[in-house]
């Protein structure tokens, strides 16, 4: 449900090779796509998925408890990984 690396592991490339094993988990059992959801303000994040072929589906605005954690929306993303 998360994906979580943490700071001294960054920039090594762990979230992409956790991501492409969950992609080819996700093939291998015949999905069509993945999807993802990110807060707006992760950008590191956002780029990850973006340099995956992951695109925005779908943005919401979220209410006043997540602003005070630090986001304001969530970007649904996807990406299609077989063939329906």
């Amino acid at each position: 449900e998360n994906l979580i690396v943490s700071p001294e592991a960054r920039r090594l490339g762990v979230a992409d090779r956790l991501i492409a094993g969950a992609e080819g988990y996700a093939r291998q059992r015949g999905y069509a796509s993945v999807s993802i959801e990110v807060v707006n303000t992760n950008h590191i994040a956002l780029k990850l998925f973006e340099r995956r072929s992951y695109t925005i589906v779908h943005s919401r605005r979220t209410g006043i408890l997540t602003r005070k954690a630090g986001f304001t929306g969530n970007h649904f993303m996807r990406k299609r990984i077989g063939t329906p």
